[in-house]
């Protein structure tokens, strides 16, 4: 692969970047997979109750959805219609779906309380996508009229923001 050069194989997109004579090599992946189909970048799909969206060769959660009356619920919120209760949260690393009947004999009452509704948890940090390889650091170096790559003595690791690299949970 050439120096400063971009190429595509399968479902990955593999860079060669030279930045201040520091050779970088990293790849992103093309869309999504997720139950073993795959989905386009942006695309939004909902399976279990859950909705997704891809984004950056990741699988985010954006919400959760009711089967029962063909509506989507956010995360954080809670509905209650025709006797049931329908909940989305976020909760140890997790979004959750629930539903339950309430305010019928023997259930529950339909009644939220500002300790059941709690604050809203959205995912802020995200776990490694799967789609990242290997990173390689090399030092290109001029040496008279020759340029080489080396190995460099020295590693710096910078990181960078979303718009560059995805960092979502999943």
């Amino acid at each position: 692969m050439k120096l400063d050069s971009v190429s595509e194989t399968n479902d990955t997109i593999h860079h060669c970047e030279n930045n201040n004579n520091n050779i970088q090599y990293y790849t992103t992946a093309i869309g999504c997979v997720k139950y073993g189909k795959k989905h386009k970048e942006g695309e939004k799909f909902a399976r279990n109750h859950l909705r997704y969206e891809c984004k950056n060769g990741m699988v985010d959660i954006i919400g959760c959805y009711m089967d029962e009356i063909g509506q989507n619920i956010e995360i954080g919120d809670i509905i209650v219609e025709k006797h049931m209760l329908y909940k989305c949260s976020f909760e140890s690393g997790e979004v959750k779906y629930e539903q339950y009947p309430c305010g019928l004999n023997g259930t529950p009452s339909c009644e939220i309380s500002q300790r059941q509704q709690g604050p809203i948890k959205k995912p802020t940090i995200s776990k490694l996508s799967p789609s990242f390889g290997a990173l390689s650091i090399a030092q290109y170096i001029n040496r008279g009229n020759d340029k080489i790559i080396t190995n460099s003595n020295g590693m710096k690791l910078e990181f960078m923001q979303l718009n560059k690299l995805p960092s979502r949970i999943i």
